[in-house]
């Protein structure tokens, strides 16, 4: 089950680890109950920033990663706002395929967030989001 490993508060932004691995068929369930979460405490917090350092392979199907990228307010109570920022550490190639897909779709539909192969990288680019 993929699920929050650690959940922190820096200056300015949420700090995500996504743990464990996608039960099939509960890959949809699994993300909302992860991004959620983060949304609720964006809001708690007044931050629109988020760093997510995400551990589980990207085994979940495209036609959740289109649903996801097209319109996480509806799904996880998202902001347009956000700006998110996700370290993935799955890097086969089929992986960073699907992440390029999702931050595609998202882009298409308003939402700032982009996939990263180093949490330097990421930070750099949210300290100009």
């Amino acid at each position: 089950m993929v699920q929050i490993g650690e959940l922190e508060h820096e200056q300015g932004l949420v700090r995500v680890e996504v743990t464990g691995e996608h039960t099939p068929g509960r890959e949809m369930a699994e993300a909302a109950s992860v991004w959620t979460r983060v949304a609720e405490s964006c809001r708690e917090r007044q931050v629109r920033k988020i760093l997510a350092i995400w551990h589980a392979p990207a085994t979940f199907p495209t036609a959740d990663g289109f649903d996801i990228g097209s319109d996480p307010g509806a799904l996880f109570g998202w902001e347009r706002t956000y700006a998110l920022a996700v370290v993935h550490m799955d890097q086969a190639p089929r992986a960073q395929e699907l992440y390029r897909f999702v931050e595609n779709v998202a882009h298409n539909h308003g939402y700032s967030f982009r996939s990263f192969s180093s949490e330097a990288a990421a930070r750099a680019w949210l300290d100009d989001a």
